[in-house]
């Protein structure tokens, strides 16, 4: 019984990070909300282009760079300090404790490592024929959450809810607009002032009714030489028109 028991803490600590799946394993089920507030940075990481890959090749290979992705990345971001909070399609959400200068820091290591990670041994130096080729855009963000579980009694989910969850998921999309592999908003900004960060503007994010300050980091010298991570083949992308509203320096 106790080695059953185990097995079955393992397998649901294999999907749920460890102290959730702790606490769905020793508490009764309930149809409750079971959620509690906190501070948090989160990072938000998308491959895009990936649904054209996929559309042209045979299901294994999708899963393959899909695997090698969410494998690669979650070893960065555990030893970065952070946890996963989920894969989603071909994006993934994580999370660190507390909204000061080491977790916005650690975010953004942990974000420029997947960066060199994944250029360098998963995307192909050239796009197939006809589709623009896979980048990896990253978004990060700090602020208060929502985190816990909802949902009925016989079919909970593990969710992340707030304002700041939207901030991070939409600051992700525009590094597509701005033609950049990280963007941050301006509270992890705020605690980065020892970095070198250029503000991008400000922009009225998708769905969202307050405009943000985004910031970029800047690529030094050697990377502007050759280590780029930015893919050199990719396509331009253009800025996104009337949406800047102001460009002010952090």
């Amino acid at each position: 019984m106790r080695s059953e028991r185990s097995r079955v803490f393992t397998n649901l600590n294999s999907y749920l990070p460890d102290n959730i799946a702790k606490e769905i394993a020793y508490s009764l089920p309930s149809s409750s909300i079971n959620a509690r507030r906190c501070d948090v940075t989160l990072l938000s990481a998308d491959l895009r282009n990936f649904s054209a890959f996929s559309e042209t090749r045979p299901p294994e290979e999708p899963a393959a760079v899909l695997h090698y992705f969410f494998t690669r990345a979650a070893e960065i971001i555990e030893r970065h300090g952070g946890r996963v909070h989920e894969f989603k399609g071909d994006s993934l959400l994580a999370v660190w404790d507390g909204n000061g200068q080491k977790s916005a820091a650690a975010a953004l290591a942990a974000g420029q490592e997947m960066q060199a990670a994944v250029y360098r041994n998963l995307l192909p130096e050239h796009a197939l024929e006809g589709l623009e080729p896979m980048a990896l855009g990253i978004g990060i963000e700090q602020g208060p959450v929502l985190i816990g579980s909802i949902g009925p009694a016989h079919r909970r989910t593990h969710a992340l809810l707030g304002e700041t969850v939207s901030i991070a998921l939409r600051i992700q999309e525009m590094t597509a607009e701005l033609a950049q592999p990280i963007l941050l908003g301006e509270c992890a900004a705020r605690q980065l002032r020892d970095e070198a960060l250029q503000s991008q503007g400000s922009y009225l994010l998708s769905g969202l009714k307050t405009p943000h300050v985004l910031f970029a980091p800047t690529l030094d010298d050697s990377q502007d030489s050759g280590d780029s991570l930015v893919q050199p083949n990719a396509a331009p992308i253009k800025r996104r028109p009337a949406l800047i509203f102001q460009s002010s320096p952090l």
